[in-house]
């Protein structure tokens, strides 16, 4: 990116070196020198250096005299640009990309460290490499979902059509189609698609709803991968029927909301925004395109506050225990961390310190390859694996079902 303005000092420098009357054109005889001045006039900022009026007036010894000053100026200018150029050239490729992640310090002055998830799949996140579980012992989720990994297999089961829920009875022809397409490159049947439609949340609709047909898995499901290798404890912070309970106490209305908006946008288009604002460590900012994903700010308002500030709030006195213990890594969506109901602040205000921390980053994020397995990369700390089929979650979303051994 930066090899034009390089190329623009070596012009500089090497018009420095020419003569002093090709520099400034002062033959008024060679049409030629008074383009190549015209040329001059036009490319670079001599006329702020030294003023050159009416040439063609200008007898051959002064014009010989004004050259040598443009001369010297111009070989000074072409130097700098290129030492400019070189230091921006080393900086970028010294900068090493690194995973964003805030570390936690207790009271006690024990550390953990909170990583946010990705629901879904996306090749721009970033994944942190093995040393982010040098001295930890456990790995903090949200919640477990067994009881959604069941209903999730129930999917595949045989089973009779029911009506649709309120939340999904005014989907649109159109709407169908994109929702049975996005199902479809899941392995999912068009009746078996329709059936999560007749469940009281959208949560499960929504795992294909915002599907990329993606072949990587998630963020949150590489680094459960990780920690299930390492054998660490999964450790969660509500359980399954709280989640559901919330879930099902959003409004019909803002379900449907959701739901819709999700099917009417590229699911591909917000995830790849949600990974640069993950990498950047810009939670704030997630946070808002999450609430953009519920298409009225009235109904992102309901959502926050049932979806992650009573969450974090039932969250606290377990968190906070987990913490004064150290060595967890905690792994919690995106939108869970800024604001003031968040949990840096909420943490805080309990007396924790919450720092910026760059995590080494894994070779996988490179994405060489589209099989996502951190086996292959580092296959004496981790077995092999079988590859899992991703589906989408929205940005608002929770953490995809898995279970430790």
């Amino acid at each position: 990116m930066l090899y034009p303005l390089v190329v623009f000092g070596q012009r500089l420098s090497s018009l420095g070196r020419a003569s002093p009357s090709a520099v400034t054109g002062c033959s008024s005889y060679n049409r030629r020198h008074v383009d190549h001045f015209i040329y001059l006039r036009f490319f670079t900022p001599l006329p702020l250096i030294f003023n050159m009026p009416n040439m063609h007036k200008n007898n051959e010894p002064t014009c010989r005299a004004k050259g040598l000053m443009a001369q010297s100026h111009v070989a000074k200018l072409g130097v700098a640009v290129m030492l400019i150029a070189s230091i921006l050239q080393a900086g970028a490729a010294a900068a090493t990309p690194v995973v964003a992640a805030l570390k936690i310090v207790a009271r006690n002055g024990k550390e953990s460290v909170m990583i946010p998830g990705l629901h879904a799949a996306t090749r721009d996140i970033l994944l942190p490499d093995s040393r982010l579980w040098d001295g930890k012992q456990r790995l903090l989720v949200e919640h477990l979902d067994t009881g959604e990994a069941e209903q999730r297999a129930m999917l595949f089961a045989p089973h009779e059509q029911e009506p649709r829920a309120r939340w999904a009875k005014n989907l649109t022809a159109e709407e169908l189609r994109t929702y049975h397409s996005r199902a479809r490159c899941n392995y999912v049947t068009e009746s078996q698609a329709d059936w999560l439609l007749s469940r009281p949340s959208p949560w499960l609709a929504n795992l294909y709803a915002y599907s990329t047909c993606s072949p990587l898995a998630s963020r949150d499901t590489e680094i459960a991968r990780q920690a299930q290798a390492l054998k660490l404890r999964f450790e969660p912070l509500e359980t399954d029927q709280f989640a559901a309970e919330q879930r099902i106490a959003i409004p019909s209305e803002v379900s449907e909301g959701g739901f819709r908006w999700a099917l009417a946008n590229d699911p591909s288009t917000i995830l790849d925004k949600s990974a640069m604002l993950i990498n950047a460590g810009q939670y704030a900012e997630m946070s808002k395109l999450a609430d953009e994903s519920w298409g009225i700010p009235r109904f992102a308002r309901i959502a926050h506050r049932i979806l992650v500030e009573q969450r974090n709030l039932k969250w606290m006195p377990e968190l906070k225990r987990y913490l004064d213990d150290g060595g967890n890594v905690i792994l919690v969506g995106a939108d869970h961390i800024p604001g003031p109901q968040g949990l840096v602040s909420m943490l805080q205000s309990a007396g924790f310190r919450s720092l910026k921390q760059r995590c080494r980053l894994s070779r996988w994020s490179d994405r060489s390859k589209d099989y996502p397995n951190v086996a292959l990369f580092y296959p004496e700390k981790f077995p092999a694996m079988p590859p899992l089929k991703s589906v989408g979650l929205p940005p608002h979303g929770h953490a995809p079902a898995f279970r430790p051994a």
